[in-house]
This record gives C-alpha cells, structure tokens and sequence, in this order.
C-alpha cells in the first residue's frame, strides 16, 4: 500500500514537472481557446470561447466571449482582453486577465444592454509546445445582469498556431 502511494507521488509530480518546451510563443502568433464553467449569480452553464494574438511571448491581447444559459435566462459578454502569464516554470504558468466590452442580459422577458468589465486569475498547465489546459475565475463587473458575478469556465482547451 505503500509503496503504491509513493508512485503515485511520483507520477502525479512527474506529471507537472517534466519540461514541456513551451517557450515557442512568438510575438504575431494566435491562441484559440474554448472552456466550459459556470456562471454564478444567476446561476448559468457557461460557454466561454478566446482568440488572442501574442504581443509579447508572455502577454496576449485578444476577444473573449462568456455565453451563460440556464431556465432563469441567459447572459453573453464581449469583451477586449488583456492576459499576463507570470513565472516560468516549465509547465505551470499563472495568469492575470483584465477585459472591456459589452454585454447583455435576458432575464424574465426583460432584456438589458450594457457594459462589461472584468478581472481574472487562472492557471494554464502547457501539455504540448502549442496546447495548454487551464483554468481562470474572472470577477465581472456588467449592469445588465445585476452588476456583479463571477465566471469559472472550469476546463479550457488553448491552441497556439
């Protein structure tokens, strides 16, 4: 039994530490992302598609959509991103998001428009030189859908081409 928890130690710190050579970011590259999460407050299943273009090899600038949809409404936010990664560890990298855009909100046969302003902290774990998986919690600020809520989009996929 023991000796089965220390492999499993050893793998699972395998598994983070081995080098993943993802230093291939080059200023003008994309990044392409999708995840799914949640939105809380109301409550919703979320949707969250990303397009950046490297601008320097640890800051992006791009687009990124957060669709929630649930029975007590829905809510879409488009917004202009700003993404920091810090640190340079191999494999681990932890990343500050700020982002300025629109949103909209339907909830109980009342729809609103308004803007969208949000703050984030996430982690992205590099599997491949040009694939990352992560996770990020934003802090949204959009008066159409009762002036703040958090979005978790749990599991992304990010692609670098």
């Amino acid at each position: 039994m023991l000796l089965l928890r220390r492999l499993r130690i050893l793998a699972l710190f395998g598994f983070f530490a081995l080098p993943a050579q993802a230093d291939r970011l080059q200023e003008g590259d994309w990044i392409a992302s999708g995840g799914m999460g949640f939105i809380s407050a109301p409550g919703l299943f979320l949707i969250s598609p990303h397009l950046e273009k490297v601008h320097r090899r640890n800051f992006f600038v791009g687009a990124l959509i957060q669709a929630g949809m649930g029975g007590s409404g829905a809510l879409f936010t488009l917004t202009g991103t700003a993404r920091l990664q810090v640190g340079n560890h191999p494999r681990l990298r932890p990343t500050i998001e700020g982002g300025l855009g629109v949103a909209a909100s339907t909830v109980a046969a009342a729809s609103k428009f308004g803007i969208a302003l949000h703050v984030g902290m996430g982690v992205d774990w590099l599997f491949e030189p040009n694939i990352a998986f992560s996770t990020i919690v934003r802090a949204c600020f959009a008066p159409p859908a009762q002036t703040f809520f958090l979005s978790w989009p749990i599991f992304q996929v990010r692609y670098l081409f």
